[in-house]
């Protein structure tokens, strides 16, 4: 994924949630919006003089709550260049102790998504004279975005705010009001990014399989068009069985948790996702897991064992095989049995001149490829 900003701006507005920074306002996380407007109320900041010299601290746990307004088209293709607009609203009156002359006053919003490098948002204002008795009314800022595929959750890790130019004798003067904040808070707006053009992929978070596993489907790029409401959705299938229906998001990504069929034929076989015209597919090895079975556990030569079993596939047949004896006489047997809706089965066999002896029963199912054994004792 890529991402390219222009200076002079943010590039995505983003989680004013973060720690040290409080949202008062009911948007909704990852809402599909052009145009999101919050009160923020930051926490933690501190005035310094001379910031990059001395470095003197003039206050701190300051308070400030302005209506930020974020103008960022979403979900938005990838790879095009997008305006975005940010109005930080008024820095308050009364932070700054002194008249600066001549001011340059720079503002800095620094984001950080977890996902791609960090979204610097900044622009300097000349201003003939602050006056710190009167609100600065901080100019709409505007820069141009560009974004690889994906869903971009935006926080905020710092806010900076300086103040330079000379005080009323002429001499170099020099304040910095910041904000810092830490990670972890939620993000009140998310960037949507899709990519019609790219291939779709798909990725499993294991690809040893058993029957009737639970596991996590992961693909991106599977937008045929621009996203819409209700959004698009996408068809799993394992082993050529359909196994779920899944929404695709505003970035074209599909993350879901989906369960292997519980009798689907043991082997290498197909995981495909399909949306239309974009599929995309992976190879796994399926395993399967054990059935059930029951035996008499003594019986006379020339006696009929009786055999049960459960956990195979309704409706397959399953191969009974039955062998041993130490004796003279018959040393083996087999039978085969249809499995019931429940998924059991019962046989019996007649062991007609069976040798006495230990003997196995060794059942597999004939598609599912489930098995069992067991033993008995022939008298």
């Amino acid at each position: 994924m890529s991402r390219r900003t222009r200076p002079l701006a943010i590039a995505a507005l983003g989680g004013l949630t973060a720690a040290g920074l409080t949202v008062v306002g009911t948007a909704t996380t990852g809402a599909m919006a052009a145009e999101v407007t919050r009160t923020v109320n930051f926490r933690d900041c501190e005035v310094r003089k001379f910031p990059a010299a001395q470095n003197i601290r003039v206050a701190d746990n300051l308070p400030w709550s302005p209506t930020v307004r974020l103008n960022h088209p979403s979900p938005i293709p990838a790879e095009q260049d997008v305006t975005t607009e940010v109005d930080l609203g008024v820095f308050p009156a009364g932070y700054i102790p002194e008249t600066v002359v001549d001011a340059q006053i720079y503002v800095l919003f620094r984001f950080e998504n977890q996902i791609v490098s960090r979204l610097d948002f900044y622009r300097t204002f000349p201003a003939a004279t602050y006056d710190p008795s009167q609100p600065f009314d901080i100019p709409e800022i505007e820069q141009e975005t560009r974004w690889g595929a994906g869903i971009y959750p935006q926080r905020p890790t710092l806010v900076e705010v300086w103040f330079t130019g000379t005080d009323q004798q002429g001499e170099f003067l020099e304040y910095k009001f910041a904000c810092d904040a830490a990670f972890g808070e939620p993000s009140f707006f998310d960037v949507a990014v899709y990519d019609l053009a790219a291939p779709a992929e798909i990725r499993l978070d294991t690809y040893a399989l058993r029957q009737g596993q639970r596991v996590r489907v992961t693909a991106f790029n599977l937008l045929t068009e621009a996203p819409t409401t209700p959004p698009a959705q996408a068809v799993v299938t394992i082993g050529g069985i359909s196994v779920a229906r899944v929404p695709i998001d505003a970035s074209g990504k599909v993350d879901a948790v989906v369960t292997v069929p519980p009798y689907l034929r043991p082997g290498n076989t197909q995981v495909r996702i399909t949306n239309g015209t974009k599929t995309a597919a992976v190879q796994a090895a399926v395993s399967a897991v054990g059935g059930s079975v029951k035996v008499t556990k003594k019986v006379k030569s020339g006696k009929k064992v009786a055999i049960s079993g459960t956990r195979f596939r309704p409706g397959e047949q399953v191969r009974i095989a039955v062998r041993g004896g130490a004796g003279k006489g018959s040393k083996a047997f087999s039978s085969v049995a249809r499995v019931r809706a429940d998924g059991s089965f019962t046989a019996s066999i007649k062991l007609k001149k069976a040798a006495r002896g230990a003997w196995s029963v060794a059942v597999a199912g004939a598609t599912s490829g489930r098995s069992a054994r067991s033993s008995f004792l022939v008298r």
